[in-house]
């Protein structure tokens, strides 16, 4: 074959291909982030294929509530990034179960980021499993640490036909004392800008309770979805014509819609996401701070 032949039977139309959604969710624990992944990952699988479930701490029991977020879906607990990596390298290699997985969930992303760093810190200084290190981590350990995840997810996410859909916890950053916090996924400076990158949709997720008190069995929620960055909110979508903000089940139709396929709509979006449903105008209106829109 000639280097004409080779560089055409590379070449495809944009209509052709079939995007696979690269996405990560973060915020405070308790805003409904585990559940949002699961349904979020049900939809965009197409049916007759799996989900693998990369669980960090434990977020599975949010699922017992929820038995059909379960269905086709194999939990795989993560205690360390070369665990993690085990499974990028099945998911790759594409044998036995692993060639039928078309969405990876790993909740907590951000976790497993500081397990690594923590695991990195104890080998620079010989602290044994289990004692506490002498010192937090300096450069050379998260430059490291960075180094290392980084490289799992390039691998991962070259993965062809892998949705691979994050969850994270929330951090807050200040320059210098007194100014407003930044609100962004937990993963030090250094590593953050690399990981949105490669990433479709980074979202922050919140919620706030709208009635309900202590003694009662069924609080109702209002959970927002932040989608496009702001003075102090780190998201990002490319995504076209998204609002700043949207309620989970909207996002979850926009990604189905812009992902192509109507048969990947596999869950009723037309339920209520929590015990809420939040007005397309009442989420669009509800921003703390202006939107801060930037090139690239």
């Amino acid at each position: 074959m000639s280097k004409l032949d080779d560089v055409m039977q590379r070449m495809v139309g944009f209509d052709d291909i079939d995007p696979d959604f690269k996405g990560m969710i973060y915020g405070e624990t308790g805003t409904g982030k585990t559940k949002f992944l699961m349904e979020l990952a049900q939809a965009i699988s197409p049916e007759g294929t799996g989900i693998i479930y990369a669980d960090s701490l434990d977020g599975w029991v949010t699922l017992k509530n929820h038995p059909d977020l379960k269905a086709r879906t194999k939990r795989y607990p993560v205690g360390s990034l070369e665990e993690l990596a085990e499974l990028g390298e099945m998911l790759r290699d594409r044998e036995g179960m692993f060639e039928y997985v078309t969405t990876l969930v790993i909740d907590e992303s951000s976790s497993i980021y500081q397990y690594d760093l923590n695991a990195v810190l104890r080998a620079s200084l010989g602290t044994p499993e289990g004692d506490i290190p002498s010192r937090p981590p300096e450069w050379p350990e998260y430059f490291k640490a960075q180094n290392r995840y980084k490289a799992l997810f390039d691998m991962i996410y070259n993965v062809p036909g892998l949705n691979v859909i994050h969850g994270a916890h929330v951090r807050y950053d200040k320059e210098k004392p007194g100014d407003t916090p930044v609100v962004t996924a937990d993963f030090s400076p250094g590593i953050a800008k690399d990981l949105r990158k490669p990433l479709h949709l980074l979202g922050h997720m919140t919620a706030k309770l709208t009635s309900g008190t202590a003694s009662q069995d069924a609080p109702e929620y209002k959970r927002v979805i932040q989608v496009h960055p702001s003075t102090f909110v780190v998201a990002k979508t490319r995504i076209g014509g998204l609002p700043v903000k949207l309620s989970p089940e909207e996002l979850i139709a926009e990604v189905v819609d812009w992902m192509g396929d109507e048969e990947r709509r596999t869950v009723d979006l037309t339920t209520e996401v929590g015990s809420t449903v939040v007005e397309e105008h009442e989420v669009a209106s509800d921003s703390d701070d202006a939107p801060a829109y930037t090139e690239g």
